[in-house]
């Protein structure tokens, strides 16, 4: 450069702008720049009551916001994964991380300068070993490497994490740095730790109800033991044996239902369907056997006065769990009271029985996936209220639960027990010697119009 430039180039640089040039050059509101100068985040300097600004400090004070606001490349890439990634140095220094590494350490990025791994990842004063480093198997040799690592939260929740190195090579094929990523897989651990306990619950529950069928059936093939058997206790083996392969049955249908929907392919398909003679009758005389083995017995009243646009089938699915969920938490020897009824443009489904009834505070919790309210003796995967729930939703409706109390005959819920109590004068004591009930309502829109409008109609 000549000098002549030089010298020219540095009078630009001396030059003293007015607070109105500075505005119009960095086009900024004049009272912006007048609070900037004031509170001392602009460089300037008064002449009387003016603010002055040198252009050289003015576009180096640019110059320095600029790169303080700009990120290096690889840091923007880095930032924009969410796993935990770092890149480490042979002598075990974390050089560069991402947000999220730092996130799962609870650091700040000020905090890793000079931090060497172990310390950071550990918490440990000496280097890890190599079972237990993929890092080090990795500088060792220059293959990429995982291991698994269980933490503990504050809470103490098992986290688990697995740990992978990958090699970063120079154009030699040296190895001079590694990668090292932190991928949390403790939602897909909890989640296998609980199919595999679905899968062995589901082959036990099966395997008891195909012990107790072989055992009635083997009986009933023994031509000795036919013979010294009435035909009354003949037919209570058979209806046993039955009972027992139609749990079977609906606990794989149940399986396949929920799966069907937790796939987006659970679909209805609508017709107008009778109630009784085309969903609540087929219901029933498949539930025979069942209904005899706990000797209970189904009351109907059906007060319907035109079909009911449901998927029929699906229907019947949500019959005959209501009234195998009676048949298990009943009373044996007792009646499930199954009614049939209009409200408005809906349709309800109400089944009550008798027995052990629903604790309070378990009634919204009953229609989730895989709950039992009671598992004392009692068989089933938890799934059946679950895919009343489902269908019921999927035809546009709702299902709800009750349970209380029957005084003198009628069945009085929780939040009326009280009332009712005092109404009938029935003491403290007297309520433990009371009989419960639990009723479940399940609500069906009667419009194929609408459940068209809603997308649920099988095309």
């Amino acid at each position: 450069m000549s000098p002549l430039k030089d010298t020219k180039n540095n009078r630009s640089q001396d030059e003293i702008l007015t607070l109105k040039e500075v505005g119009t050059l960095l086009r900024i509101g004049e009272s912006t720049l007048y609070n900037l100068a004031l509170r001392g985040e602009l460089p300037a300097f008064k002449v009387g009551r003016e603010w002055r600004f040198m252009k050289g400090q003015l576009f180096q004070w640019l110059r320095n916001k600029a790169d303080s606001s700009l990120k290096p490349t690889e840091k923007i890439i880095l930032d924009s994964i969410e796993e935990g990634i770092a890149v480490i140095d042979q002598q075990y220094r974390v050089v560069l991380c991402n947000s999220a590494y730092i996130g799962n350490k609870d650091l700040r990025e000020g905090q890793l300068e000079q931090e060497r791994c172990f310390q950071v990842s550990l918490q440990a004063e000496n280097p890890c070993s190599e079972a237990l480093c993929p890092v080090q198997k990795v500088f060792r040799t220059g293959r990429s490497s995982k291991i698994e690592r269980v933490r503990y939260s504050d809470d103490g929740h098992e986290q688990h994490y697995d740990v992978i190195a990958h090699p970063l090579k120079n154009q030699d094929g040296e190895i001079f740095h590694v990668i090292e990523i932190f991928r949390d897989q403790t939602e897909i651990h909890d989640l296998n730790r609980w199919l595999n306990w679905i899968a062995d619950f589901v082959a036990f529950e099966i395997k008891s109800k195909l012990d107790n069928s072989m055992m009635n059936l083997s009986a009933l093939s023994n031509g000795n033991l036919l013979e010294t058997k009435p035909p009354k206790e003949r037919k209570a083996v058979l209806s046993e044996a039955i009972s027992s392969l139609k749990a079977i049955q609906d606990m794989i249908r149940n399986h396949l239902t929920s799966s069907s929907y937790s796939k987006g392919r659970l679909r209805l398909a609508i017709t107008e369907s009778d109630v009784e003679s085309d969903i609540l009758s087929p219901v029933l005389k498949e539930m025979e056997s069942s209904l005899a083995t706990c000797r209970m017995s189904v009351m109907t009243k059906v007060s319907v006065s035109s079909p009911l646009a449901c998927d029929c089938e699906l229907m019947k699915v949500v019959l005959n769990n209501l009234i195998s969920n009676a048949t298990k938490y009943g009373t044996k020897g007792t009646k499930i009271h199954c009614q049939v009824a209009e409200a408005g443009n809906d349709v309800l489904f109400i089944v009550t029985n008798e027995g052990i009834g629903i604790p309070p505070n378990r009634l919204s919790e009953i229609f989730k996936e895989y709950v039992r309210f009671d598992t004392e003796g009692q068989g089933g995967t938890g799934l059946g209220l679950y895919i009343v729930k489902t269908i019921a939703e999927l035809h546009g409706g709702a299902v709800s639960a009750e349970s209380g109390y029957y005084i003198r005959n009628n069945a009085i819920s929780y939040s009326d027990f009280e009332a009712a109590r005092q109404r009938f004068g029935i003491s403290e004591g007297e309520k433990e010697k009371l009989k419960k009930f639990a009723r479940f309502i399940v609500r069906i829109p009667n419009s194929i119009n609408e459940k068209a409008s809603n997308g649920i109609v099988n095309s």
